[in-house]
């Protein structure tokens, strides 16, 4: 969500979106902007990914799962240090984003370890592994939907500590990127149930 005109946090987090992009090579995997104005908020941003799992044989138990984004850059000019989570995301398309989809993220993380700021990697991939809630959102049939959003403050719903009309955020590629080596990954192990 972008309101440059400034609000407060818990207003702003609670909006239904206003700008959406699905054809971006690199963008925010998340951003928080706060206005010039005393603890008010201009900008949320959040990043949905969407997989198609369908050819995991459905009978087959999921034992563990990989999440990965190449980084590109970060800055923390608010000094919040943001990090990042994966949680569930319900877009309602599977095809393209609309600006009504950015309350469609979920709260509980499918991640039992944030990357952190420092941790954010700007020249490879960040692996997020996902814990058994993750793992049992992978659908064997059909699309896996997965979404980015800062943990700490947005997930969290807790408003940063405000800093005059400056930002915060980690950025990286998406699929539209030329080439493969950066595309977002999710890596599935998986095998046949044992017989009874």
């Amino acid at each position: 969500y972008v309101n440059n005109a400034g609000t407060s946090w818990a207003t702003l987090r609670g909006l239904t979106g206003s700008v959406s992009d699905d054809t971006s090579a690199s963008t925010w995997f998340m951003r928080i902007d706060s206005d010039a104005t005393s603890n008010q908020w201009d900008i949320i941003m959040r990043s949905g990914f969407l997989f198609n799992t369908a050819a995991i044989p459905d009978a087959d138990a999921v034992s563990s799962a990989i999440f990965s984004v190449y980084g590109l850059s970060k800055v923390d000019n608010i000094g919040i240090t943001p990090n990042i989570n994966v949680y569930s995301f319900a877009p309602a398309s599977n095809t393209s984003l609309v600006t009504g989809d950015f309350p469609n993220f979920g709260t509980t993380a499918y991640c039992d370890t944030p990357i952190s700021y420092a941790g954010f990697s700007t020249s490879g991939y960040n692996d997020l592994s996902l814990n058994s809630i993750g793992l049992a959102a992978i659908s064997l049939t059909g699309v896996t939907k997965l979404g980015i959003r800062n943990a700490t403050y947005d997930a969290a719903n807790v408003a940063p500590t405000w800093a005059s009309g400056t930002f915060s955020e980690l950025q990286g590629y998406f699929a539209d990127q030329t080439g493969t080596s950066n595309d977002p990954k999710l890596v599935v192990v998986h095998a046949a149930a044992a017989a009874p």
